[in-house]
Protein backbone atom coordinates (compact mmCIF):
# COMPACT_ATOMS: atom_id res chain seq x y z
CA UNK A 1 0.00 0.00 0.00
CA UNK A 2 1.27 3.37 -0.59
CA UNK A 3 -0.29 6.65 1.00
CA UNK A 4 0.74 10.54 -0.10
CA UNK A 5 1.05 12.29 2.88
CA UNK A 6 0.58 15.96 2.77
CA UNK A 7 1.16 18.16 5.99
CA UNK A 8 2.93 21.69 6.24
CA UNK A 9 4.43 20.69 9.01
CA UNK A 10 7.54 18.64 8.15
CA UNK A 11 8.28 17.01 11.82
CA UNK A 12 4.74 15.45 11.71
CA UNK A 13 4.89 14.48 7.96
CA UNK A 14 8.56 12.59 8.95
CA UNK A 15 7.23 10.89 11.61
CA UNK A 16 3.66 9.73 10.26
CA UNK A 17 6.17 8.43 7.47
CA UNK A 18 8.63 6.47 9.54
CA UNK A 19 5.58 4.89 11.80
CA UNK A 20 3.78 3.85 8.45
CA UNK A 21 6.83 2.41 7.32
CA UNK A 22 7.39 0.62 10.43
CA UNK A 23 3.61 -0.89 9.81
CA UNK A 24 4.35 -2.14 6.03
CA UNK A 25 2.91 1.20 4.22
CA UNK A 26 5.17 2.87 1.32
CA UNK A 27 4.42 6.89 1.68
CA UNK A 28 5.15 9.93 -0.81
CA UNK A 29 5.50 12.80 1.83
CA UNK A 30 5.28 16.60 0.44
CA UNK A 31 4.60 19.27 2.35
CA UNK A 32 2.59 21.52 0.33
CA UNK A 33 -0.76 21.46 -2.12
CA UNK A 34 1.16 22.26 -5.63
CA UNK A 35 4.12 19.29 -4.65
CA UNK A 36 1.21 17.34 -3.48
CA UNK A 37 -0.58 17.90 -6.94
CA UNK A 38 2.76 17.03 -9.04
CA UNK A 39 2.80 13.63 -7.02
CA UNK A 40 -0.77 12.09 -7.39
CA UNK A 41 -0.47 13.19 -10.95
CA UNK A 42 2.88 11.21 -11.07
CA UNK A 43 2.23 8.25 -9.11
CA UNK A 44 -1.82 8.23 -9.17
CA UNK A 45 -1.64 4.67 -9.99
CA UNK A 46 0.63 3.79 -7.29
CA UNK A 47 -1.44 5.85 -4.91
CA UNK A 48 -4.15 3.91 -2.72
CA UNK A 49 -5.02 6.60 -0.31
CA UNK A 50 -4.67 10.39 0.13
CA UNK A 51 -3.55 11.66 3.96
CA UNK A 52 -3.64 15.65 3.51
CA UNK A 53 -4.33 18.21 6.06
CA UNK A 54 -6.38 21.54 5.26
CA UNK A 55 -4.16 24.43 5.40
CA UNK A 56 -1.71 24.04 2.82
CA UNK A 57 1.10 26.60 0.95
CA UNK A 58 -0.21 27.15 -2.83
CA UNK A 59 -2.83 24.66 -3.67
CA UNK A 60 -5.39 23.64 0.04
CA UNK A 61 -6.52 20.41 1.26
CA UNK A 62 -10.02 21.04 0.00
CA UNK A 63 -8.85 21.90 -3.29
CA UNK A 64 -6.45 19.19 -3.67
CA UNK A 65 -9.45 16.82 -2.57
CA UNK A 66 -11.30 18.30 -5.10
CA UNK A 67 -8.67 18.25 -7.82
CA UNK A 68 -7.86 14.74 -6.79
CA UNK A 69 -11.69 13.48 -6.78
CA UNK A 70 -11.97 15.23 -10.37
CA UNK A 71 -9.50 12.51 -11.65
CA UNK A 72 -10.44 9.71 -9.30
CA UNK A 73 -13.67 9.10 -7.64
CA UNK A 74 -12.83 5.87 -5.53
CA UNK A 75 -9.64 7.08 -4.09
CA UNK A 76 -9.99 7.20 -0.57
CA UNK A 77 -9.20 10.45 0.72
CA UNK A 78 -8.37 11.16 4.52
CA UNK A 79 -8.80 15.00 5.77
CA UNK A 80 -7.01 15.18 9.09
CA UNK A 81 -6.79 18.84 10.35
CA UNK A 82 -7.15 20.55 14.11
CA UNK A 83 -9.80 23.02 12.60
CA UNK A 84 -13.01 20.59 13.97
CA UNK A 85 -15.50 23.07 12.03
CA UNK A 86 -13.85 22.06 8.64
CA UNK A 87 -15.27 18.37 8.36
CA UNK A 88 -18.48 19.51 6.94
CA UNK A 89 -16.50 21.01 3.97
CA UNK A 90 -13.88 18.62 3.70
CA UNK A 91 -16.51 15.88 3.74
CA UNK A 92 -18.43 17.89 0.74
CA UNK A 93 -15.02 18.87 -1.18
CA UNK A 94 -15.00 14.57 -1.72
CA UNK A 95 -12.85 13.64 1.50
CA UNK A 96 -14.10 9.61 2.43
CA UNK A 97 -13.03 10.30 6.48
CA UNK A 98 -12.40 13.07 8.58
CA UNK A 99 -9.84 12.93 11.49
CA UNK A 100 -9.55 16.11 14.43
CA UNK A 101 -5.57 16.86 15.56
CA UNK A 102 -4.59 15.36 17.52
CA UNK A 103 -5.14 12.02 17.32
CA UNK A 104 -3.25 8.78 18.29
CA UNK A 105 -1.33 6.87 15.67
CA UNK A 106 -3.96 3.85 16.20
CA UNK A 107 -6.36 6.15 15.30
CA UNK A 108 -5.39 6.97 12.11
CA UNK A 109 -3.94 3.16 11.51
CA UNK A 110 -7.92 1.91 12.20
CA UNK A 111 -8.79 4.40 9.47
CA UNK A 112 -6.34 3.74 6.80
CA UNK A 113 -6.53 -0.35 7.49
CA UNK A 114 -10.31 0.56 6.30
CA UNK A 115 -9.26 0.91 3.10
CA UNK A 116 -6.22 -1.31 2.41
CA UNK A 117 -6.06 -2.92 -0.65
CA UNK A 118 -6.44 -6.81 -0.07
CA UNK A 119 -3.84 -8.88 0.75
CA UNK A 120 -2.93 -12.14 -0.40
CA UNK A 121 -3.44 -15.23 1.39
CA UNK A 122 -0.75 -15.81 4.73
CA UNK A 123 2.60 -17.45 3.01
CA UNK A 124 4.31 -18.01 6.45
Amino acid sequence: MTILLVDQDVFYITTISKLLNLAGIKTISVSNGHGAWDKFETFQYRINLVITDLPLLGINGIRLTKLIRGVDSDLPIIVVSSMGLAREEAFAAGATAFLEKPFLFDTLLEEINKYRPEQGPDTG
